[in-house]
């Protein structure tokens, strides 16, 4: 329901502070983290989190495949 969805959307954004803080040190401690070694890091989870993304639903749809019907 629309309450249920409410409070847990509550919850998360409640914490989401707790994620972008520990982020944010990482680059105001690790100067290089905002020049070009950076940029390979950034690079590489902008394509690795899509590729990741795309083979794991690849598997998930070949096991539903592979899964045998039953029909009800």
């Amino acid at each position: 329901s629309v309450r249920w969805f409410r409070r847990g959307a509550s919850r998360l954004l409640g914490h989401l502070i707790l994620f972008l803080i520990p982020a944010m040190l990482a680059v105001v401690n690790h100067h290089e983290l905002a020049s070009f070694t950076g940029l390979k890091l950034l690079a590489a989870v902008l394509i690795g989190t899509p590729l990741v993304m795309i083979g794991t639903a690849a598997v998930v749809e070949a096991g539903f495949r592979l899964r045998p019907c039953r029909e009800s």
